[in-house]
């Protein structure tokens, strides 16, 4: 839940700050920041919820297979 909650927060940061980027190489690299993590926390994100034994996606497996 941590990464796609980052997600979410990085994605309407970069989403604000996107028209001012042109303007500015300060707020042009805060917007590159932001979507690398929000590329970043995405894959955690999906990749901790493949059902193997130590990664969270056998928990939710065994929670609700349904899920």
């Amino acid at each position: 839940m941590t990464n796609m909650g980052l997600t979410l927060v990085f994605i309407i940061i970069a989403a604000l700050i996107y028209p001012f980027s042109i303007h500015s190489q300060i707020v042009h690299l805060i917007y590159l920041i932001c979507t690398v993590g929000y590329s970043v926390n995405s894959y955690l994100a999906a990749f901790n919820l493949l059902p193997f034994a130590t990664l969270d996606g056998i928990k939710v497996m065994k929670w609700n297979v349904l899920i």
